[in-house]
């Protein structure tokens, strides 16, 4: 009987510890799975370039080499991926190259240096539309007109060696040229507004004077400057 007490009073004195010590927990606080407790910091974002406009006017800087003025205009499809161009060229006459007109491998600049006016017709195509760099490749073709020089000469007989010399001061007349080339180059926009770029590739050229029509190879070096409006 007395052990039956003890055994009793121990369950009752068990029970008693438990209830005080759930009493006493401090309850656990739940988040809801939408609150956050942690804020990540905040990065500022570039403004992304937009294209809007789709008209270009540019000048190839590196016509200033031949004492020319070259400016185009370019105009671009609504999705920025095809550029249809028109190329104006008109000679300063800073630095005319005089000499005879060759036909042999001489005088490759004449139409360069001599330049009267040149325009043609370019296509150029953006694979990856108008971005912050848009590379292209494209095609052309021009056709223009230039002077050269016509000099009399006279056979000269040295001690059985004859040979023409030129004699007078040679007659300025205007020679014609039509060339086709495909290229390839990048348009950098560093905004809406303001390009620059670079175009090089290879061709061909045909000159055409009174002494003979024939075709060179020939290179484009393109380096513009321009706007888009």
């Amino acid at each position: 009987m007395f052990k039956k007490i003890i055994t009793l009073a121990i369950i009752a004195l068990t029970i008693h510890v438990n209830a005080q010590v759930i009493k006493t927990a401090k309850p656990k606080t739940v988040v809801p799975a939408t609150e956050h407790t942690y804020t990540p910091p905040y990065y500022s974002e570039a403004t992304p370039f937009e294209f809007k406009k789709r008209s270009m006017l540019q000048i190839n800087i590196f016509e200033f080499v031949f004492t020319n003025i070259s400016i185009s205009y370019e105009l671009f499809s609504k999705d920025g991926k095809h550029g249809f161009k028109v190329p104006f060229t008109f000679g300063l006459g800073g630095q005319p190259d005089t000499n005879a007109y060759q036909v042999n491998n001489t005088n490759r600049f004449i139409a360069s240096r001599n330049r009267i006016f040149e325009t043609g017709l370019h296509y150029n195509y953006y694979p990856l539309g108008q971005r912050r760099a848009s590379p292209f490749l494209g095609l052309g073709f021009n056709v223009g007109a230039f002077n050269y020089w016509q000099y009399a000469s006279v056979l000269v007989n040295n001690g059985g060696y004859p040979y023409y010399q030129q004699v007078g001061k040679g007659d300025q007349k205007i020679g014609n040229n039509i060339s086709g080339a495909l290229f390839f180059g990048i348009l950098f926009n560093p905004n809406e507004t303001v390009t620059f770029g670079f175009k090089t590739g290879l061709g061909f050229r045909r000159y055409g004077t009174d002494y003979k029509e024939y075709t060179y190879p020939y290179g484009v070096l393109e380096v513009n400057l321009g706007f888009k409006f």
